[in-house]
């Protein structure tokens, strides 16, 4: 995960959150497209790997496909197709590579869906972006409400509202939106792979499956996929040893 939270820095723990915090900041925000845009990029060639693989062949699959907006369910149908129609080979390459496309996507997601500040230290006004998860925001307002049952109106003017825990704000640096940036790129990339693979003839897919485990985070989430199967498989070949059942004693007394 990129950025660090913002307790970690040493400024005077002040901030301010919505678009008045964008101002003075655009050197920061310019980053952060890249990694929007290019996580449509990377929607396009897997909606375009969908469209090879059964998409273009029942139309009614491509339009639930389209319909949802969940990357989760999205990926489950690539999934499910790839497993259904390609080698195991290949469909097990395409489903780590997708993880790691995933990785990338919970950045963009941040960027897309939570809540934009900066802080007002002037050491890091214009040197770090902000971000918190809405519920945050919401549980912060919550507790405001609740403080302020109770005081006369005429109190309310001395009113400290609650803060938000700094723990729970990510801070950007233009470095962290840098790597930010060129993990998308990569995943766009990773995306466009995957949309050849099921296009491409067999020869031309192996080409592909090739260069994709060469690249260390998808080499390095194969690696690991093989040691959990061996371990199974161990785990599975084990002889299961039954204990002898006890003899029981006879009840029947003997006779003289």
């Amino acid at each position: 995960m990129a950025g660090q939270p913002f307790s970690h820095l040493k400024t005077d723990g002040n901030y301010i959150f919505g678009t008045d915090a964008l101002h003075g900041r655009e050197h920061l925000t310019a980053r952060v497209t890249i990694a929007i845009a290019g996580w449509s990029i990377v929607q396009a060639h897997l909606g375009n790997a969908f469209a090879e693989l059964i998409g273009g062949k029942t139309p009614v699959a491509m339009s639930m496909y389209a319909a949802f907006d969940s990357f989760a369910v999205q990926r489950q149908l690539l999934i499910t197709a790839v497993e259904e129609l390609l080698p195991k080979r290949y469909s097990e390459v395409f489903r780590l590579t997708l993880k790691v496309i995933e990785v990338a996507g919970k950045e963009r997601h941040r960027f897309a869906h939570w809540i934009w500040g900066g802080s007002t230290d002037p050491k890091f006004s214009t040197k770090i972006l902000l971000l918190v998860e809405p519920r945050h925001s919401w549980r912060v307002r919550v507790a405001a409400i609740r403080r302020a049952k109770g005081i006369p109106k005429e109190d309310l003017s001395f009113f400290v509202m609650p803060r938000l825990d700094p723990k729970e704000i990510r801070a950007y640096t233009a470095d962290d939106l840098e790597r930010v940036g060129r993990q998308m790129e990569l995943a766009w990339r990773y995306a466009h792979a995957l949309s050849d693979l099921v296009a491409s003839k067999p020869k031309r897919r192996l080409e592909i499956r090739r260069a994709l485990l060469a690249q260390p985070e998808i080499h390095r989430a194969y690696d690991e996929a093989r040691r959990r199967s061996a371990k199974v498989t161990k785990a599975d070949s084990k002889p299961t040893h039954r204990s002898k059942p006890a003899r029981r004693k006879s009840v029947i007394a003997k006779h003289k």
